[in-house]
This record gives structure tokens, sequence and C-alpha cells, in this order.
């Protein structure tokens, strides 16, 4: 279920859900109360863009690395990112896009752990006649055991709505959905995955926005119906436009 659990329920909190600076800087406090001071900055040229984001916690200095470029004459771009923790061990991500003849758009990739395991991914985007998205992703490790994902991704008056399924090589399978709400500057997000025993996990998720200061409160529920809430919060005290913003 990692691959699963992390691809449906990914938690991360940043201010791009509602707005794009070119840089910022601030305070964060994280699920346990324990938190810390970011520093985050963004390039944007022709067809390209990198973000550069620094966090210093108890741990000590972690930060991550993103580019991503496309070229609109050949039609294909590629993308990196790469974690780094405190300990120095890293999670890097690097692949390329292209878009295809029928307007779908075809995804080749490789994750790597901190350990230095590979899992590739082979990703699929189409557009359908209603308007959704249908994406189908496999993850094959090094192992030569699979994942594969197929969902569909519909926006209809400020909603995400995601459903689809999930089937691995080991016979584990299951179903999920999901429906993200924007409103006046909040987000409201319910999630839920089954498994093929009949297993639920479900989130719950709010997110406040009240002049710099950036509140998410989460309740998780498990399979035997107990629920965990905590809050995530991400303060601002700085914005600016970083070096060469004159590109933009």
């Amino acid at each position: 279920m990692t691959v699963i659990t992390m691809a449906v329920f990914s938690i991360a909190l940043t201010t791009d859900s509602f707005a794009r600076e070119r840089g910022s800087s601030g305070s964060y406090k994280g699920r346990s109360g324990s938190g810390g001071t970011f520093q985050r900055n963004a390039n944007r040229s022709q067809g390209s863009i990198n973000k550069s984001t620094t966090w210093q916690n108890e741990r000590g200095q972690e930060s991550r690395e993103v580019q991503r470029n496309w070229d609109k004459e050949t039609k294909s771009g590629a993308y990196s990112s790469t974690k780094t923790r405190a300990d120095g061990k890293a999670v890097s991500r690097q692949g390329t896009v292209s878009k295809n003849e029928d307007g779908s758009f075809s995804q080749q990739g490789t994750i790597t752990g901190p350990k230095g395991k590979t899992t590739d991914v082979s990703r699929s985007t189409t557009k359908n006649e209603d308007g959704s998205r249908g994406v189908q992703t496999t993850y094959t490790g090094q192992d030569g055991k699979t994942a594969t994902v197929d969902k569909t991704i519909t926006h209809q008056d400020g909603t995400r709505s995601v459903s689809g399924s999930y089937e691995t090589s080991t016979g584990k399978t299951g179903t999920f959905t999901g429906q993200k709400v924007k409103s006046d500057g909040n987000i409201v997000s319910d999630r839920s995955i089954i498994n093929q025993d009949g297993k639920i996990w479900s989130q719950h998720a709010e997110v406040d926005k009240d002049g710099n200061v950036i509140t998410r409160d989460v309740t998780n529920t498990n399979p035997e119906g107990e629920s965990k809430s905590f809050t995530q919060s991400v303060t601002v005290d700085e914005q600016s436009q970083p070096e060469n913003s004159g590109n933009q």
C-alpha cells in the first residue's frame, strides 16, 4: 500500500494552493507541533521553471529542488526533482514528457529512493470527450513488481474530483475517490480508499488562509473507525521577486 497511499494521501502543505509568489520565506508548524523556517524561490522563463525550497527544523536543514522545461516546437519536455533530508539521504525523480499526435501525453521517468533503489514510472494522460482527463500510471520496481493506477479527473465549478482504481502484481487491488472544493480562499477536500478486503481509509482536510497565515486541519480515519486529527500551518513573513525576475 506504500506507493498507493503516497499517491492518494499526499499531505504536503505549501503556499502554492493560494498564490504563485516568486519568492517567499517564513515559518511552519507540522502535525506533531514541531516546526521551523523556510525559504522558497521560483524562477520562470520561456518554457522552463526552477524552484528551490529550503527549510530548517530540529533535524537540521533540508531542501527540495525542482526543474521543468517544455519545448513547444518539439512538443516535449523534461523534469527533475530532488528532496534532500538533513542526514544527506535524498529522493529524486526525473523523466521526460511528450505530446502525441492524438493530443495525449506520455511520460517516462524514474524515482530513486534514499537507499538507491529505483522505480520506473510510465504514465499516459488523455482528454475525454466530456472534458475530463484519464490518467494511467504503472510503477515498476527493481524486483519487477508493479502497481498500476487508473484514474479520471474532472473539474467543474471550482470542484476537482478524482476517481479510480489500482492493482499490483502481488494481487492487491482497490478503488479510491477524492474531491477538492475551492471557495472564498478556502479549500475543503475529502479522500477515501477501499482495498480488496473492503477496508476503508479516509481523510478530511480544510485549508484556510487568513492574511499571511495558512492553516490546514486534517482528520484521518482508519478501517476500524478510529480518527486522528492534527493541524499544520505556514506563516509567510516576506514575499519578494528573486534575481533575474525580468525573464518572467
